[in-house]
């Protein structure tokens, strides 16, 4: 499994231990990572800021309001938190 911005948290809990092969691949400081999520969740949120400030459909107003508080959830309750606990 690659580890990226939906399974953060996963990879946290089950990241190879440094007697393994893979763990050389890895050899630098986690602030890499860290910078990489918050850039990544920079950009999703100024391109979904910039996505409802477009003509949308009325199927597309549907689906966005039914999207936003998914993805308030998976930012506010799933990623913030991830990233400030590896940020200690």
């Amino acid at each position: 499994m690659s580890c990226n911005i939906y399974n953060l948290s996963y990879c946290t809990r089950y990241s190879t231990p440094p007697s393994q092969p893979l763990s050389a691949s890895h050899n630098h400081a986690i602030d890499q990572h860290i910078n990489s999520v918050t850039a990544a969740r920079k950009r999703v949120t100024d391109d979904w800021k910039a996505y409802l400030a477009t003509y949308l459909t009325a199927e597309e107003k549907q689906l966005a309001d039914t999207a936003a508080p998914q993805l308030d959830n998976l930012l506010i309750q799933g990623i913030d938190p991830t990233v400030s606990q590896l940020q200690q």
